[in-house]
């Protein structure tokens, strides 16, 4: 069998909007009071739109 010539890895950053990262959410224990919307299991989660 052959050996194979070594290929560095590579990477690229690409940058991002923090904003887009964190959202604004309640973290309670106490259901009734949470501020994050009800959905069903089938629904589809809009993640908003990202510009190229």
């Amino acid at each position: 069998m052959k050996k194979k010539t070594y290929v560095a890895p590579k990477s690229e950053v690409f940058p991002m909007m923090e904003e887009l990262l964190v959202h604004k959410t309640s973290v309670t224990m106490d259901a009734p009071h949470s501020e994050e919307e009800q959905w069903g299991s089938d629904e589809e989660i809009d993640g908003g739109e990202f510009e190229q």
